[in-house]
């Protein structure tokens, strides 16, 4: 438990990062790297490296849901599951039984998506629901890491040809090797001083919000979750997210649109160890910040969870 603590924090952006974080344990640096290959298989942990900003990358994302019948669910579920562009998709304990997130490059990309899902699951309505803001995202469970306002930033953010294409390579796990960023930069034609300049670069920029290993919740004790839905008033929003953003079993915080026949505006994702935990502290965040309306949306199973691969056409080319 204590390197995946150490995994969550800040990784070294140094030329050995593994030998520093070795020696912090007091073991060397080839038992450590066996040591997280074994967590990685495991799925203790998904992946070591940046977790990008995508609204910073020019990405547009939401949050849909859909009532469909068990009958339809196996026909439904992989097509959905089969487009890139839906990262995370849920069953959950609702009317409103499948929840998913879809990320793409441009909102005409996010709509002509969203109109051929419905074509082709025969599905008529789904719960579009927009981020308006996000007050917290983390799925480190060493720290707390909030945002209690969207930083202002530039619509403008060009990146250069070489830069998407490290973006790309740098959204899958990085090399378990002495050296991981002069092997990242092998593969691109960068030094390694370039590879760590331009990380470094966007974390100062907000592009990366951090750069750690992202952790399987599921698989290291808190085995319970769920999808908290509030209905806040509009004046309390700001409040109500920087109180729900302190609880460290809250992962994600978003205020997001409603529709007419949904009016949930507040979202937090809930991780315990088991449902009563989760129910526990649902309970919690409703006293502190005196939001009575929710309902705790379970997930009953997690049909897909992946990785965001940014610029994929970019990368490609390197493969």
């Amino acid at each position: 438990m204590e390197l995946l603590t150490l995994l969550q924090r800040d990784f070294p952006l140094i030329s050995k990062p593994f030998s520093v974080l070795a020696e912090s344990l007091a073991i060397s640096e080839r038992d450590l790297l066996a040591k997280i290959e074994k967590i990685l298989s495991e799925q203790r942990i998904v992946r070591i490296g940046p977790v990008f900003d995508s609204k910073r990358l020019g990405y547009k994302s939401t949050l849909l849901a859909a009532k469909v019948s068990q009958e339809k669910l196996e026909q439904v579920v992989p097509v959905i599951n089969h487009l890139r562009s839906v990262t995370h998709n849920y069953l959950r304990e609702d009317e409103y039984n499948l929840w998913f997130v879809l990320i793409a490059p441009s909102e005409l990309v996010l709509n002509k998506t969203i109109a051929e899902l419905k074509e082709r699951t025969k599905i008529r309505k789904f719960l579009n629901l927009k981020p308006k803001k996000r007050f917290k995202i983390n799925t480190s469970f060493a720290s707390i890491q909030k945002i209690n306002e969207i930083r202002k930033t530039s619509p403008d953010l060009r990146l250069a040809e070489e830069d998407r294409r490290l973006i790309n390579k740098l959204t899958y796990s990085i090399p378990l090797v002495s050296a991981p960023f002069k092997r990242i930069g092998e593969g691109l034609g960068l030094e390694e001083e370039e590879v760590l300049d331009k990380i470094s670069n966007w974390l100062k920029q907000g592009i990366i919000r951090r750069f750690s290993a992202v952790v399987n919740p599921a698989k290291i004790g808190f085995e319970g979750s769920a999808l908290g839905v509030w209905k806040v008033e509009k004046e309390e929003v700001n409040k109500v997210g920087r109180l729900m953003a302190e609880f460290t079993e809250v992962s994600h915080c978003y205020q997001r649109i409603t529709c007419p026949e949904w009016g949930y505006n507040f979202y937090t994702m809930l991780h315990g160890k088991d449902r009563k935990d989760c129910q526990r502290i649902a309970e919690k965040l409703s006293l502190e910040s005196g939001v009575t309306e929710f309902k705790l949306l379970f997930t009953l199973r997690e049909l897909k969870k992946e990785t965001i691969h940014y610029f994929e056409e970019e990368g490609e080319k390197e493969k």
